[in-house]
């Protein structure tokens, strides 16, 4: 049934649709302390993404196995979620995020134990976020074909090509994580690992739209930059009422005429929303974005050369945090969430925005140039 490629070792393979299945199967996930996972899941049309298959890897009596359980074939998925809560059980990831977001849609609770390999290689001196494709080459030696990756995930049944994609993914996952984890004991990191994770789950509950705001703040101009942003998080509220994507409710293109003319809009755009533009109700989180001007690009410019200058200076000593990109070190996350706070006159709490070990390295730095800001207004 398989036609991938496996060098040196054969994977035991089962492909799971019906709750029996899923049963039997469970008995043995519930033994493992580690497991690798990843999700296919379909989002043309939905605000939410329909997942559509989950793909377990995991090692048993010397034996790889994969677990492909096929979400579509109405199963409950109940004591699967409960592996995922387990904090006993370690669930090796790479670029988690959606994933993540796709567990706590339907479980409701934050995932436990969740390692991320992408996280661990931001940690490691690789590539800003790195892809799992480049990070299979560059730890293990290993290709794996991405052609699959954006394929529909919906059709039954599956591919030849998508079942074969779907088992890569996972394949090698456990052992791309050993060959990180050694780096990170060996930089001793693993602690500034462990409390990047918890901050990242932590967060997952309420993302942040700064991309989404400043993508149609860019296209646009000051002029009507507080309701772009106030039309800009409606959208999204709208969004997720209704579980249609964006740019079904408002093309990106089409904000300025939305603002000039709502009333245009009426027979294309639900009642509610309308109102909601019309009476110009601001979301609770409305005051934390902004239109980047030259005093707001000038600041953004002081926080990232504190940045390269840290990083200038660790890498001409002996430093566990050799070699991490200057984007993983200080992000535009953090980087906004600073100067939000400041140009609102929130306290700034710097270690809640950095955590501690970015905080350690050059927090304090961050904090003289915020009251030479204050100083200078």
């Amino acid at each position: 049934m398989f036609s991938f490629f496996f060098k040196n070792r054969k994977p035991k393979i089962s492909y799971i649709e019906s709750q029996q299945q899923l049963a039997e199967i469970l008995v043995l996930l519930k033994q493992q302390t580690c497991l690798a996972i990843d999700t296919e899941f379909y989002r043309q049309s939905t605000y939410y993404p329909e997942l559509c298959l989950l793909q377990v890897a995991f090692n048993h009596k010397k034996q790889t196995n994969v677990v492909l359980i096929d979400c579509l074939a109405n199963l409950c998925l109940a004591d699967f979620w409960q592996l995922i809560l387990d904090e006993k059980i370690t669930k090796i990831m790479h670029s988690a995020l959606q994933d993540v977001q796709i567990f706590y849609r339907y479980m409701q609770k934050k995932p436990k134990n969740i390692v991320d390999t992408q996280i661990m290689a931001n940690f490691c001196g690789f590539d800003f976020n790195i892809g799992y494709a480049n990070l299979l080459k560059q730890t293990l030696n290993k290709s794996i074909n991405k052609d699959q990756q954006n394929s529909d995930w919906r059709k039954r049944p599956l591919s030849q090509k998508q079942l074969d994609y779907a088992v890569g993914d996972v394949l090698n996952l456990f052992d791309v994580y050993q060959k990180l984890q050694k780096t990170l004991q060996k930089n001793q990191m693993l602690p500034s690992f462990y409390e990047e994770m918890a901050k990242f789950i932590d967060e997952i509950e309420n993302p942040d739209c700064f991309h989404l705001v400043n993508k149609i703040l860019h296209k646009n101009n000051q002029l009507h930059h507080h309701q772009l942003i106030n039309l800009v998080l409606l959208r999204e509220k709208w969004a997720k009422i209704h579980n249609v994507s964006r740019q079904k409710i408002l093309k990106d293109d089409d904000f300025l005429q939305f603002i000039a003319n709502p009333h245009l809009w009426q027979n294309k755009l639900n009642r509610q929303m309308i109102d909601d533009f019309n009476n110009q109700i601001y979301l609770n989180d409305a005051w934390q974005y902004f239109y980047a001007n030259n005093q707001i690009l000038k600041k953004q410019k002081s926080l990232k050369k504190i940045a390269q200058e840290i990083l200038s200076a660790i890498n001409q000593e002996t430093s566990p945090v050799k070699n991490i990109c200057q984007q993983f070190l200080l992000s535009s996350k953090h980087i906004n969430k600073i100067i939000s706070d400041f140009i609102n006159n929130k306290p700034i709490n710097m270690v809640a925005i950095l955590g501690n070990w970015r905080y350690n390295l050059f927090g304090s730095q961050l904090e003289n140039t915020i009251k030479q800001w204050k100083n200078i207004s």
